[in-house]
């Protein structure tokens, strides 16, 4: 009842998920994580392309990040999430993942899009991107600090209204496939719980970098 009292700036986004989540930290609600085991979602309404996917979900983020923005810009230490239930086991057969067919998407993102993230990224982040493109595709990698400023500029580049929101936030998918794609061949020899550990390498990752996104913004 006190969350529906609260100012709602993703109505009709659909995102009522991320709406929740950012709103409960920005009025201070006790937080925690609940180990409720795999979710199934199943939707008549939600669409199934990732195109779409990504730009609706990362345009309530970056839509969020506008409407608190006074709220994450202040210095605050991390706090470890507090976890309910027990510690979920590993899942079961994973899904076959084609990485080399993900890698084939980035690097026709750099052909196709080069114009869009040129604006978009800062001019060391794009270099940094560029430089991707020559790995082979069984040692690519997308470093944790690169992923966290290429999110970062694309946060600064839909506040700033770089290019049109709709562009931007579509031209994303091939970084995005490109980082998971370097992801699933880093921790593909692992087991679940260093894949975890990478997983939070990452999150440390966008900590250390958010003085780089406060001074762009």
């Amino acid at each position: 009842d006190d969350l529906a009292e609260l100012p709602w700036p993703l109505r009709g986004r659909g995102e009522t998920d991320l709406w929740l989540t950012a709103t409960a930290i920005a009025a201070d609600f006790a937080v925690r994580e609940a180990r409720l085991g795999p979710w199934r979602v199943e939707s008549n309404t939600r669409v199934t392309d990732l195109p779409t996917m990504v730009a609706q979900t990362l345009g309530a983020v970056f839509a969020l990040m506008d409407g608190y923005e006074d709220l994450w810009h202040r210095p605050v230490a991390s706090v470890p999430m507090p976890a309910e239930g027990a510690a979920l086991p590993p899942p079961g057969v994973p899904g076959r993942i084609d990485p080399e067919r993900m890698l084939d998407a980035f690097r026709r993102g750099l052909s196709d899009l080069g114009t869009i993230w040129e604006q978009v990224l800062a001019p060391e982040t794009w270099g940094d991107v560029l430089s991707l493109e020559s790995e082979e595709p069984a040692r690519f990698r997308f470093p944790d600090e690169l992923w966290a400023r290429a999110v970062y500029d694309f946060a600064v580049g839909h506040h700033h209204h770089v290019v049109y929101h709709d562009h931007l936030l579509r031209s994303f998918v091939p970084l995005y496939l490109g980082r998971t794609a370097a992801f699933v061949l880093a921790t593909a020899a692992r087991d679940a719980e260093a894949a975890e550990a990478a997983l939070d390498a990452t999150a440390a990752a966008f900590e250390e970098q958010k003085p780089y996104l406060v001074d762009r913004w």
